[in-house]
């Protein structure tokens, strides 16, 4: 079952835990396709039957949201891949307006360097980013490479005043990849 809230109309929440389907973020999506003044859009699920195409179908409906300035996707859906974060991409392509991002994705084992790329790609068409939280525990896919490309992504966003990352269990980043991305950190400063 799904709980919807919406706190005030600019403020659509939503917890959906368990039994929903790619089917419920399809009307998720097509519903939020009206709601173009919508400035914040925070979704949390958590089901073993949402996809990639799910995610897509939802993500066809932020697009639309031309307001938005604050993004937040929670998942703990394990069948969510790289697919997955390119629909994501497409977001940020369509609203380079947004100032937070806020991204997890929970189990979703099968994320690798080439998910990572698609959120660094759509970063670089952010242009007032100014808090940015990417959560993937658990990623045993991702290496020194993804992190290279979420650097490169990082390093023109200098308003940023906001950065948590988190990668925990993700066996195969190292310090190099930690020292790339401190690289660009300091490239924000200058």
């Amino acid at each position: 079952m799904c709980n919807w809230n919406i706190i005030p109309p600019e403020y659509f929440h939503s917890f959906c835990y368990n039994q929903i389907t790619d089917s419920s973020l399809y009307h998720l999506g097509e519903g939020l396709k009206r709601l173009g003044s919508l400035k914040n859009f925070q979704i949390v699920f958590s089901s073993p039957h949402i996809t990639n195409e799910g995610l897509r179908s939802l993500c066809s409906g932020v697009k639309k949201l031309t307001c938005l300035e604050d993004i937040n996707l929670f998942s703990t859906c394990v069948q969510i891949t790289n697919s997955g974060l390119y629909n994501i991409k497409r977001i940020f392509e369509k609203i380079p307006s947004l100032q937070k991002i806020s991204l997890g994705f929970n189990f979703s084992r099968q994320i690798s360097d080439s998910g990572i790329l698609h959120i660094s790609q759509g970063l670089r068409n952010i242009q007032s980013l100014k808090s940015f939280h990417f959560n993937i525990p658990a990623c045993q896919e991702i290496t020194n490479l993804g992190l290279d490309y979420l650097s490169e992504s990082l390093k023109n966003q200098t308003l940023l005043q906001s950065l948590k990352l988190g990668f925990y269990t993700c066996n195969k980043i190292t310090d190099k990849g930690l020292q790339s991305l401190g690289h660009s950190l300091k490239k924000m400063l200058h």
